[in-house]
């Protein structure tokens, strides 16, 4: 899959941005960046094979830990731009959940399908749904405001302040840290597809920990976040 630098890549969808409508937007990737009135953050990355065995369709995009999404405005969306050159085709996932999982652990895994991003046609913002249900949006770079303004609807995106945020972001960075000390067993019991078996495993090491989550709770973040099937 080919690659573009970093800064070739934030130059490319500012170029496509400016031929559509006037924006304002800062230095450096993360980003502030105001398009017609509203403003968002902006990440923008390669999207690569996510290097699954069992599905060579999987592709992803990985969000580093960093300094710059430690202290956002609430109000303010954060919206993860994949980029898929081979198609130029763009891939953004539902910032609401995107946001929770920041800066969690060093990398954060956001998964879409090479079938997906070649079947997005010229003029279209296409709707993907990936096994956990989870919907992503898609649409050409030449049809990215469209493709910006169907986000905005389709994920309900809003400027009124999320007061779980915070709460969600703690519970995670619970669950990660367990995650992070199993290890390897956790690993090979994902990598393997045994699912029962890794919540278990998950909620065993919660209990040594004294952190109390119910088993769907459990569940419910491994499917979101890690299980493929």
């Amino acid at each position: 899959m080919i690659r573009i630098a970093a800064s070739d890549l934030k130059g490319l969808i500012i170029k496509s941005l400016k031929l559509h409508t006037h924006i304002e937007y800062d230095d450096g990737n993360p980003f502030f960046i105001k398009i017609e009135e509203e403003k968002y953050f902006f990440f923008i990355k390669n999207i690569s094979p996510a290097y699954f065995k069992h599905n060579t369709d999987i592709t992803r995009v990985q969000v580093p830990s960093s300094k710059h999404f430690l202290n956002l405005n609430d109000n303010v969306p954060i919206i993860v731009l994949g980029y898929d050159e081979l198609t130029d085709t763009i891939v953004v996932w539902d910032p609401r959940k995107i946001k929770t999982r920041l800066n969690v652990k060093a990398n954060v895994s956001l998964y879409s399908r090479q079938s997906l991003q070649n079947s997005v046609n010229y003029n279209d913002v296409n709707t993907g749904y990936l096994s956990n249900n989870d919907k992503i949006l898609l649409s050409k770079r030449k049809n990215i405001l469209s493709l910006i303004k169907s986000m905005r609807t389709v994920f309900e995106i809003t400027t009124v302040q999320n007061k779980f945020d915070q709460t969600s972001k703690n519970k995670n960075l619970e669950i990660e840290n367990a995650i992070s000390s199993l290890g390897e067993s956790f690993s090979y019991l994902i990598e393997s597809n045994q699912n029962l078996n890794a919540i278990q495993l998950l909620i065993t090491e919660l209990e040594l920990r004294n952190v109390n989550f119910s088993l769907k709770e459990c569940a419910d973040y491994l499917k979101l976040y890690y299980f493929k099937n």
